[in-house]
């Protein structure tokens, strides 16, 4: 794959991530309320979050510097973010919609950083497109 198809495949990675954020965060207490959970119930959904942001990030780029690296892993957390997405919107009871939070809440916690460190990645050695990081981001 040409440096050109993987600097697109980084930037509509960070899109689609961006994109579904803010999509989804605004609008999932409203959710969370419509789906018959109270206002305790909900802030301790919504603090499974940052809870996540702690503990996985470091766990998965540990992880990823020790086997397959974080392009492989980046896939992996955006497919099991889309797991608990599904599993949120399918569910039907409230012990599946928890556990489809923490599964959305699991993988979404390391994907800026393992997208950042492919980014990194595929910029390295090459002085032509050391520069180029910033425009992957934005």
């Amino acid at each position: 794959m040409n440096a050109t198809a993987r600097r697109r495949q980084l930037t509509a990675a960070y899109f689609l991530y961006f994109i579904t954020l803010g999509l989804y965060a605004p609008y999932f207490p409203v959710y969370l309320r419509a789906r018959g959970l109270d206002a305790v119930e909900i802030g301790w959904v919504l603090a499974l979050n940052p809870l996540m942001r702690v503990v996985f990030p470091p766990l998965l780029g540990f992880l990823a510097d020790r086997s397959r690296g974080p392009r492989f892993w980046g896939m992996v957390t955006a497919w099991g973010g889309g797991l608990g997405l599904c599993l949120i919107g399918l569910s039907g009871d409230t012990r599946v919609l928890i556990v489809g939070s923490v599964c959305y809440f699991i993988f979404t916690a390391p994907i800026i950083p393992l997208l950042d460190a492919s980014a990194v990645q595929r910029n390295s050695g090459n002085a032509s497109t050391n520069n180029r990081y910033g425009h992957v981001r934005l």
